[in-house]
């Protein structure tokens, strides 16, 4: 993110600087949980700047970074143990993606919210998450990101994985 921003002047006014805005934020996020306290500073910091930019985009093109503002609040609310206000920012950046037609970003927030889920402790909510993104992966056509959800969370994805597997018998069928 930070090596993007350095060559964002090449790229204004195009849809580059919010996508960098938004997955170098989420990656941020992530990597919060390993920082010292003054670098955790500074990172949220510069996620609440790139958060302000989208909010402020989203007030005039919601259809466009709604959903990018609900997903990255989502995981800002997961990081600081707000679990009610996670759950429901979740559902919201899932659902304004769905809507709008945005399907990797609906199967990655439903994905991150898979995540949420199951570090809580809340298998079955984790699973059906799961599924819904993968799902959203393959209606996108990411054959990467479906063997990368098969090799992590095959156990969450039994049920898909089992339909899958086609039948040589007459009895089954």
């Amino acid at each position: 993110g930070q090596k993007a921003r350095e060559y964002s002047g090449g790229v204004t006014g195009t849809f580059f600087i919010s996508a960098e805005l938004f997955y170098s934020s989420l990656a941020r996020i992530a990597a919060l949980v390993g920082m010292e306290p003054v670098q955790q500073q500074t990172a949220r910091q510069d996620i609440n700047e790139c958060l302000a930019k989208l909010q402020h985009w989203a007030a005039y093109a919601p259809m466009n970074y709604q959903h990018k503002c609900d997903l990255l609040v989502a995981e800002l609310a997961r990081h600081d143990g707000q679990f009610i206000a996670a759950m429901d920012a979740y559902d919201r950046a899932i659902a304004g993606a769905k809507f709008h037609d945005f399907i990797h970003e609906e199967a990655l927030a439903n994905e991150l919210a898979a995540k949420f889920y199951l570090h809580w402790g809340k298998e079955k909510f984790a699973a059906c998450y799961m599924q819904e993104a993968y799902y959203g992966y393959a209606r996108w056509g990411s054959e990467a990101k479906l063997n990368d959800l098969t090799k992590r969370y095959h156990h969450l994805l039994q049920p898909i994985l089992q339909q899958a597997v086609p039948s040589t018998t007459l009895l089954d069928t």
